[in-house]
């Protein structure tokens, strides 16, 4: 019986001891709750956000390093929040931007090859010189030299260095007839004709233009895959001597 007793004193005993420890737990934590609200209202004024209610700065963050409290946990906090939002929403401008910009070179592609197509149209209906030079500005005066040169030359010099351009001439000219025409055959038998024909008749060459969309693709299907994936509808000039 008498252990009994000293076991339930022993126990009330302990349970005093602990509630003393947890009453001087709950005093050390009020007297810091207060200590970090003066210094907020101190900080932020009486009207202003308490001091773990709002984000810290660099600064704060630094000076506070060495007594770090509660408070200063809730600022990293938000400061980190608000950093992350800050990258977020600037991440969105960047990707805006970006789109914008692919937009753009998109329509610029349309454009330069809305400019390929006219240019094609064009040539071929009349001949379209492409060449690129840069404009010297000594030309002129070049120019003048040799002119004085030639108003120097005798007639005879003057046509040695003519005959071989008008060659030349000539024989790009006979280049550009057999390249856009064909030449027909014109030795048709006739066995009623041949004894009434004069032997020193020449039959004259009858030329044919060639068609020059016979080695030219056809464009692909409206509304098939190549059709939708092609920007030229498939109709990209081929390279000399493919055959479609």
């Amino acid at each position: 019986m008498q252990y009994f007793i000293f076991s339930v004193y022993f126990s009330l005993l302990s349970v005093s001891l602990l509630t003393c420890h947890l009453i001087n737990i709950e005093f050390l934590v009020l007297f810091q709750t207060v200590g970090d609200t003066s210094a907020a209202q101190a900080s932020g004024g009486q009207n202003g956000p308490q001091i773990w209610e709002r984000p810290w700065s660099v600064d704060e963050i630094r000076k506070s390093a060495y007594n770090w409290t509660l408070a200063g946990d809730a600022g990293l906090l938000q400061h980190l929040q608000e950093f992350s939002q800050r990258i977020i929403s600037r991440t969105h401008e960047i990707e805006k931007s970006v789109e914008g910009l692919v937009h753009e070179a998109k329509l610029t592609d349309v454009r330069v090859n809305n400019v390929f197509n006219g240019f094609m149209m064009l040539a071929n209906t009349q001949f379209v010189e492409n060449r690129v030079y840069d404009e010297d500005v000594n030309a002129m005066e070049k120019k003048q030299d040799e002119q004085k040169k030639d108003q120097e030359k005798t007639r005879e010099e003057r046509e040695a260095e003519l005959i071989p351009k008008v060659t030349a001439a000539l024989k790009y000219g006979v280049d550009v007839i057999d390249q856009a025409f064909e030449a027909l055959d014109t030795n048709v038998a006739n066995s009623d004709s041949e004894d009434d024909e004069d032997v020193n008749y020449r039959v004259d060459p009858i030329l044919e233009a060639k068609d020059p969309y016979v080695t030219r693709p056809m464009p692909c299907l409206i509304g098939g895959p190549d059709f939708l994936q092609d920007d030229n509808v498939g109709l990209t000039e081929y390279e000399s001597g493919k055959s479609i």
